[in-house]
């Protein structure tokens, strides 16, 4: 099923830092599409307060700038 190719409830549920981003060429670079999806997808759909931080502060984590951008 296609709403389990990539796992983001699972991951979350694991304590893993998720991160979400719109760089395909496939999809919108509008961030609020992308958390809308995140948010509604089941069975694999995360918290609007998970999907934002992934795509804030998790994302800033990872890229070392925490202190910087993100939050």
């Amino acid at each position: 099923m296609a709403n389990n190719l990539v796992p983001i409830k699972s991951l979350t549920d694991a304590n893993v830092r998720l991160t979400l981003s719109s760089d395909w060429n496939v999809s919108t670079l509008n961030p609020f599409v992308g958390i809308q999806n995140a948010v509604t997808r089941n069975p694999q759909n995360i918290s609007l307060k998970e999907a934002i931080k992934s795509y804030t502060i998790n994302r800033a984590y990872v890229m070392r700038q925490e202190n910087e951008v993100g939050s």
